[in-house]
């Protein structure tokens, strides 16, 4: 067994995807199973975003920073690789701030695996406390046919599904879904319901991985602290994903703080 670097790439539809992909017979994708400050879930989905290769990973965020964008993005991606395989490590998960540092780590003692990821996802959704149809992943790929979110059409074998849901996932504090609050009001307020990346000083350790992992380059260093420039930040948490001190938070902007969000 050879561990390689995806530092090559061709483009495939609208994307560039690591050339490995010319080499191999069958592609067996192994996430592990967290929640996403962006995408509320990163699973069997969301991990194929790994093949595209090195920055241009920065350039996708910043081309598709609006999440239904996004989730569009990468059913792209989904529909070009369709894994032969997906097993989903969820022997510990992460809920909370995923899917890095400020997640927090739940035990679960579980592995999934399948053929169909809208498949595997929504049954991660439902371990979750969710519906499928509230990851917009799963809408998409299920309306383009890509796969099935309909629980009722989902064989599931070995553990029973009812038996590994338990106490819902604590969700990311940028997702609406935390508070059960109707989607009608949420679109009504979503121009003004925001959510920013702030540091938390007496964590930061000056290490820079949020100003290097930053699609729109807002991040800088002054006087040896961090500092956002929000005018031109799109909220896709690339920093928080990167800071290896979990020092980097959510802030909330005033109606959002104001409906309880």
């Amino acid at each position: 067994m050879e561990l390689v670097k995806f530092d090559k790439r061709r483009w495939r539809g609208n994307f560039p995807l690591t050339t490995w992909l010319d080499d191999c017979d069958y592609l067996v994708s192994i996430p592990k199973f967290k929640t996403h400050d962006f995408t509320i879930l990163t699973g069997a989905i969301k991990n194929l975003f790994g093949l595209v290769p090195g920055t241009y990973k920065t350039e996708l965020h910043k081309k598709y920073f609006n999440e239904k964008d996004f989730a569009k993005m990468l059913v792209d991606i989904y529909g070009q690789t369709k894994p032969a395989l997906t097993v989903v490590d969820s022997i510990v998960a992460m809920e909370g701030d995923g899917p890095a540092t400020s997640g927090k780590l739940r035990d679960l003692g579980l592995i999934l695996a399948g053929c169909d990821c809208v498949a595997v996802d929504s049954v991660l959704t439902l371990i979750m406390g969710l519906q499928p149809s509230d990851i917009l992943t799963n809408q998409e790929a299920a309306k383009r046919g890509l796969g099935v979110a309909d629980i009722n059409s989902i064989q599931v074998l070995g553990e029973a599904l009812e038996e590994v849901i338990e106490v819902p996932f604590a969700l990311p504090t940028t997702s609406p879904l935390r508070k059960k609050i109707p989607r009608p009001i949420i679109n009504l307020a979503k121009k003004l319901i925001r959510y920013y990346p702030c540091v938390e000083r007496d964590n930061c350790i000056a290490c820079a991985a949020c100003i290097q992992a930053c699609p729109n380059k807002i991040i800088s260093m002054k006087n040896e602290h961090i500092v956002f420039d929000y005018s031109k930040c799109i909220a896709c948490f690339c920093c928080q994903e990167a800071c290896p001190a979990a020092a980097i938070k959510v802030k909330k902007s005033v109606v959002a703080k104001l409906i309880g969000l």
